[in-house]
């Protein structure tokens, strides 16, 4: 295994587990490790072993290190990759402007948003037909009653 593959391994077993930020930091580290080495390139990577493996204990370490916030920094890990491979300058299919987000989701949203307002509007429509049906005839049923009432106490 030469320089380039363990390193190119190691990014791809970090990305979308911990920030790219740390990503970065620990290429770098790697990176610098064998610059400084007197040995070859093959004895480092066998020095070092199995990149997945020292991915998956940089994953592990990052999530012990992040307690009970782990999941949250993992989700967050996660978007920071995702928008990185959108925002790579390349046209993807189904975007919107290079934005990410593709035509059925805005599609999708304003649909959902149109389904909400007709829910809301009859909603609306029933509470003021049982207003218009219900309570104001008993609210003047209630007011002719008591005026009556009055009344008759006056005589």
């Amino acid at each position: 295994m030469t320089r380039r593959e363990f390193l190119s391994e190691l990014r791809m077993a970090l990305e979308g587990n911990i920030p790219v930020q740390d990503i970065e930091d620990n290429i770098r580290y790697y990176d610098n490790y064998f610059a400084e080495s007197s040995k070859s390139e093959r004895e480092v990577c066998e020095e070092l072993g199995d990149p997945r493996l020292i991915a998956r204990t940089l994953i592990d370490s990052f999530t012990a290190s992040k307690g009970p916030m782990a999941d949250f920094y993992r989700e967050q890990a996660r978007n920071d990759y995702s928008r990185e491979t959108r925002t790579d300058g390349t046209f993807q299919e189904g975007n919107l402007n290079g934005t990410g987000e593709k035509w059925y989701d805005k599609v999708f949203r304003y649909a959902m948003m149109i389904s909400i307002a007709v829910i809301v509007i009859a909603v609306l429509i029933f509470v003021l037909k049982l207003t218009v049906t219900v309570v104001i005839p008993v609210v003047v049923i209630v007011l002719i009653i008591k005026f009556l009432l009055d009344l008759f106490r006056r005589y």
